[in-house]
């Protein structure tokens, strides 16, 4: 059993697994998380500068299904290199065996700036679709939500209309009562994932609530 004490970040932000001294530069939000999981292990995904295609290389050999998961995700790799990871967490979590105990939480990892250390954000909950723009066109004819969110590297679009990536924030308590369906360009980073998806959270009205579904479109 082992716990998550957070310290002090150091001023480059990251983590280093110590079994390969391989470096996990984590992605840096402004955001307050949870600190603090007892009993878990973890998986670390590396950004290979030298591979050709995906640069994602992930270590996932020390999971233990009894405990919680922790997924450290190193903030250079593309969110279409990520949602695999987070997919193959999903169907290992759900694959059960004799070493199973349900209540697990499996989170992702970030810097936490505003209070700088270490924090996580539960993602057990969550589902994560990866599809072209033609199939996520044909889900848009099925609408539940009444709010939607796309989010570019550069601009979010939040129901039809188009703001820059700083001053989205301002037009959340604008929405439409009810929940919000949130899309994201799978050619943003995971720094940038990350930053829209906590600070969206962060900052939405009480009125509102978020899809348990989030699309990536290719």
């Amino acid at each position: 059993m082992k716990t998550l004490r957070i310290l002090v970040l150091t001023l480059v932000w990251m983590m280093i697994a110590s079994c390969s001294k391989k470096e996990v530069f984590l992605p840096q939000v402004p955001v307050s998380g949870k600190s603090n999981i007892e009993n878990h292990s973890e998986i670390w995904v590396f950004y290979n500068e030298k591979a050709k295609d995906s640069k994602a290389e992930l270590n996932k050999n020390n999971l233990i299904t009894s405990t919680n998961w922790i997924l450290n995700i190193d903030r250079r790799l593309k969110m279409y290199e990520v949602i695999p990871v987070f997919q193959m967490a999903h169907a290992k979590r759900a694959k059960k065996s004799l070493h199973s105990v349900d209540g697990m939480i499996d989170y992702i990892s970030y810097s936490n700036t505003k209070d700088r250390n270490i924090s996580v954000f539960p993602m057990h909950d969550k589902k994560y679709l990866l599809l072209t723009w033609d199939e996520l066109q044909k889900l848009n004819q099925e609408k539940i939500c009444p709010n939607e969110m796309i989010f570019y590297q550069d601009r979010v679009k939040i129901n039809g209309l188009i703001f820059n990536s700083n001053e989205y924030l301002d037009q959340l308590k604008k929405l439409k009562k009810g929940c919000v369906q949130l899309i994201f360009d799978s050619k943003i980073n995971y720094q940038q994932y990350m930053m829209y998806r906590l600070e969206t959270e962060d900052r939405l009205p009480a009125n509102n609530s978020l899809a348990p579904t989030e699309y990536f479109f290719k």
